[in-house]
This record gives structure tokens, C-alpha cells and sequence, in this order.
């Protein structure tokens, strides 16, 4: 190639590069060459790094530093929402709504044993046993007054007095008629009689020998025998008409409801 023929190719890819189609002399080349570059606006941040590009007529090495995406693998469900992110070399708009569990306050021992929940931002395994009532049978008369007791998943408070037992002793005078004695044990100890005994031996010499009668009387929640029975909830009633000539000493035992 001669002179002539390399300054005209320079002039044609100058012109070509410039969209113009006047003459150039040879003296106006590196002034036209050193403008390609003048409207250029990048810096070094916007230039990969190490790679070089030409700036107003300035050559800069560039220090960006680009991440691929390809290999991400998040969706916009997997994204906070209103978060942005790259990820298949696309950017993404999150459009996941994560719960805020910052004001929960359970403990482990607060929840289920084996269940899992999140509190304040970790994951608590939880320890508490849990036992069901739904097969408990159980009414408030079954449970000790006072105290209480879950039957069927619901609070029951007991109604149920325990029991004690009261012993003394009556007077029964003497007669050959039908007579009666009122037993009265403690009402401070006793709310109401369940069970009660009455016994003792009487003696009737009205032949001139003493004989033995026996008096004995139960009471069975409810059903009598022997002429004892229950006139209140705290009262018995003891009644005969064996003869005897002498007053009678009779015992009993009662057994009811604490008071």
C-alpha cells in the first residue's frame, strides 16, 4: 500500500466514523481521531475490571466488578416483598410476605413436645406434654370439694365431701312400749349421715331373772333396718318396743360427710 492509498483509508474510516464526507487533511487526522472519544462519559467504576476502554481521549482501566446471576436460583416468591434481586440474570421484585414473630414470647416448655414453632426470629422445638381429658368421666361429685379437675377439656371444681366417722353412746329408759332415742352426733364434724350402726344389750327381770335383749339398728344410705333410721341429714332416730326394765346403754358409729 502506498502513502497515498493508507491516508485515503484513514480519511474514508474517519469520515465513516463521523457519518461526514468532507476532505481531511492530513495535518487535521489525530485532531479528528482524538474527538471519537470526546462525548464518551464513563469512569473507571463503570468499566469492567481490568478491561480498558478510551474516555475523552483518555485511556482508563476499569475496576468494576460484575457478578454473573446465571446460576441463581430464587423466584419472586422467594424474595421479600418490595426487595429487589438478580437472579437468572434477571432482576427480581420480591413478592414474598415473611410473618414478623419479634412480639411472640412462648418458651420451649410452652409448646407441644415435638412441635416446632418460630419465636422472635428462631425455631423452638417445643417440650410441654399435653394430656387429653376427653375421656375423663368424672363429675363434681366425684372430685374432693374444693379441689379441681379437668374432665372432658373443661375446669370441674369438686363438690365431693370426704367421709369420717363418729362414735358415741345414747340412753334408751326403760319401758314395754314402743319408745324412741334421737341420735345427734357432731354437726361440726358431720354434713350429712351415710351409714350408721346402733347396738347394745339391755335386761328385762320382770320374771324375777334377768334376761339379755339385744337392740342392734342400721343404716344404709338410704335404707334402715332394726328400727334405725334417718329423720335429717344429721339426725338419727332409734326405735323399739322390746322390754326392758332397766335403762339401756346403746353405742353407735356413724359415718358420713365431712362437714
Amino acid at each position: 500500500m502506498t502513502l497515498k492509498e493508507f491516508l485515503t483509508t484513514l480519511a474514508n474510516a474517519i469520515r465513516g466514523f463521523e457519518g461526514s464526507q468532507d476532505l481531511i487533511p492530513a495535518e487535521d487526522f489525530h485532531t479528528r481521531i482524538e474527538a471519537f472519544t470526546s462525548d464518551a462519559t464513563a469512569q473507571a467504576s463503570h468499566i469492567v475490571k481490568d478491561k480498558t476502554a478510551y474516555v475523552n481521549k483518555q485511556k482508563l482501566t476499569g475496576t468494576l466488578t460484575v457478578y454473573g446471576t446465571a446460576d441463581a436460583t430464587a423466584v419472586a416468591s422467594d424474595i421479600r416483598s418490595g426487595k429487589t434481586a438478580y437472579a437468572g440474570n434477571k432482576k427480581l421484585t420480591g413478592t414474598l410476605t415473611a410473618l414478623d414473630t419479634s412480639d411472640a414470647n412462648a418458651t420451649a416448655a410452652q409448646i407441644v413436645k415435638g412441635k416446632t414453632a418460630y419465636v422472635n426470629g428462631q425455631k423452638l422445638t417445643g417440650t410441654l406434654t399435653v394430656y387429653g381429658t376427653e375421656d375423663a368421666t368424672a363429675s363434681a361429685s366425684d372430685i374432693l370439694s374444693g379441689k379441681t379437675a379437668y374432665v372432658d377439656d373443661k375446669l370441674i371444681t369438686g363438690t365431693f365431701k370426704d367421709v369420717t366417722s363418729v362414735t358415741g353412746t345414747v340412753s334408751l329408759y326403760a319401758s314395754s312400749t314402743s319408745r324412741s332415742v334421737y341420735i345427734n352426733p357432731s354437726t361440726t364434724v358431720i354434713s350429712e349421715i351415710l351409714y350408721a350402726f346402733v347396738y347394745g344389750t339391755g335386761v328385762d327381770n320382770s320374771s324375777g331373772t334377768n334376761v339379755d335383749v339385744p337392740f342392734v339398728g342400721i343404716y344404709n344410705n338410704g335404707t334402715s333396718s332394726g328400727g334405725l333410721t334417718r329423720n335429717s341429714s344429721t339426725r338419727l332416730q332409734f326405735t323399739t318396743n322390746k322390754k326392758t326394765t332397766s335403762a339401756t346403754t346403746l353405742n353407735y358409729i356413724v359415718i358420713g360427710r365431712k362437714k
